[in-house]
């Protein structure tokens, strides 16, 4: 077997940076993206946002391409959602792009303590411009 280490920070948006994500919700996609990460042989460390976005920790082998893991975690987060509200006015879904850093075991704990405390981040304006960017390109309104 190989060794590898291979973080990547990933941030992406609801459709149209909708603040829809709810305390009732972030379960279901917490499960979507737990259930992605074990089918692709993948860990996910951590993950949590505000109301119109969300940041994983996730580490993925080589082999792998991110945006398979991506597809596969908001896809499946976005099921989860539509299949535990199916008489919602409006499906559950992401917006098509997303952004993706990499980082070593150095800043593990670094990135890890940045996901987890999201929530306070935005109320207190204290985000990092690097990792909470996203392009603009990609928001569908």
């Amino acid at each position: 077997m190989a060794y590898w280490v291979c973080h990547y920070h990933i941030v992406w948006a609801t459709y149209g940076r909708q603040p829809i994500i709810t305390p009732t919700l972030e379960p279901l996609i917490a499960h979507g993206l737990q259930r992605a990460s074990e089918q692709l042989g993948c860990r996910l460390l951590a993950h949590n946002g505000p109301a119109d976005h969300l940041h994983a920790a996730v580490s993925i082998p080589p082999s792998l391409p991110v945006s398979r893991w991506v597809g596969a975690a908001k896809g499946l987060a976005s099921r989860e959602v539509n299949i535990a509200f199916p008489n919602a006015p409006e499906r559950f879904r992401w917006q098509t792009g997303y952004s993706v850093h990499s980082f070593g075991e150095r800043h593990l704990h670094e990135v890890l303590a940045y996901i987890q405390d999201q929530k306070h981040h935005h109320a207190n304006q204290t985000t990092n411009v690097y990792l909470e960017y996203l392009d603009p390109a990609d928001s569908e309104v």
